[in-house]
């Protein structure tokens, strides 16, 4: 359920569509909803948040990619089955395939945001494992 309150909606004149998110099945949807507050709605996942420079190019690219496969691993020794990871799921060549479903997620929707909106963009990554498999959302907003 989205939340509407005030201090997790977008600053936009209440605008809806001020933010884009990218689901895991290709799918988009346009909301008005922070990225934290987008993330403390989701299921507990990997996440890391990142800025575009130029508008297309993501600020240290292959340290927010890291960031998510670490943190998979961490959540992988610590929570194992509770958090959706079946035996190594977080493997070397898994690692790989994840980053560029990540990249693909990220690009996809930067470049469906920026249709409607220029400017500097704001990209939060989460990765939830389901079933021993990641599952990769973005949320994209202006920057600012």
């Amino acid at each position: 359920e989205e939340d509407t309150t005030e201090e997790n909606q977008i600053d936009g004149g209440g605008a809806v569509g001020m933010a884009l998110i990218a689901h895991p099945d290709g799918s988009y949807e346009r909301c008005n909803v922070t990225s934290g507050a987008w993330l403390a709605s989701m299921k507990r996942g990997a996440y890391t948040t990142a800025r575009t420079v130029g508008g297309n190019c993501v600020f240290e690219l292959s340290f927010h990619l890291q960031r998510i496969i670490d943190s998979l691993e961490i959540m992988e020794e610590s929570l194992g089955a509770k958090a959706g990871f079946d035996d190594a799921a977080v493997e070397h060549g898994t690692a790989l395939e994840l980053k560029n479903t990540v990249m693909s997620s990220m690009r996809e929707a930067v470049r469906e945001f920026s249709k409607t909106c220029s400017g500097e963009i704001k990209i939060t990554v989460l990765v939830v494992m389901e079933e021993g498999l990641p599952r990769v959302w973005t949320h994209v907003t202006s920057l600012g």
